[in-house]
């Protein structure tokens, strides 16, 4: 049921037991540096809320996971993939992960399980992804990953895709 695990990950559909640390990230000022303004406590709280009561709709415009840790289960950060504005086959990723997993290989190993799974599991043809043009890390992770910068790009923002062979 829309769930997978890498080697040392495992990545499954957000849960109410989620809450607060889903809330925690997107309020967090450092984690959310470069990607947006921070919510408040009530906006990531009902943006939370959104995301659980519509995630198990057959329509669905955007699945969000949570991404633990196998060893010890603790909550490493969200991964989603959003089918909202793209033509059928494509999607957009995601993937926030707190502060603790920086720097180990994490995001690396959540996005190349989520490109996997949207290829093989969910009939993808292409992934894109974006990031601010300052914000190197999530640059390297997206090459590391497999991705490829496009001309899409805007002035503050660059956008990435990988396709299924």
């Amino acid at each position: 049921m829309h769930e997978f695990e890498t080697e040392n990950l495992v990545v499954r559909l957000l849960t109410q037991e989620d809450k607060e640390c889903f809330v925690s990230l997107y309020t967090d000022p450092k984690t959310m540096k470069h990607i947006a303004a921070p919510l408040t406590y009530e906006a990531a709280e009902a943006m939370f809320n959104n995301v659980v009561k519509n995630i198990f709709r057959d329509n669905y415009e955007m699945m969000i996971w949570a991404i633990t840790s196998k060893s010890s289960g603790s909550f490493l950060g969200v991964e989603s993939l959003n089918f909202k504005q793209f033509v059928t086959g494509s999607a957009e990723a995601g993937l926030i992960l707190n502060r603790l997993s920086h720097g180990k290989g994490t995001a690396v190993e959540a996005l190349v399980g989520l490109i996997n799974y949207g290829f093989n599991f969910l009939s993808l043809n292409t992934i894109y992804a974006s990031c601010t043009k300052g914000n190197y890390a999530p640059q390297r992770v997206l090459r590391m990953s497999g991705f490829t910068k496009v001309e899409r790009s805007s002035e503050n923002s660059l956008t990435y895709c990988i396709s299924c062979n």
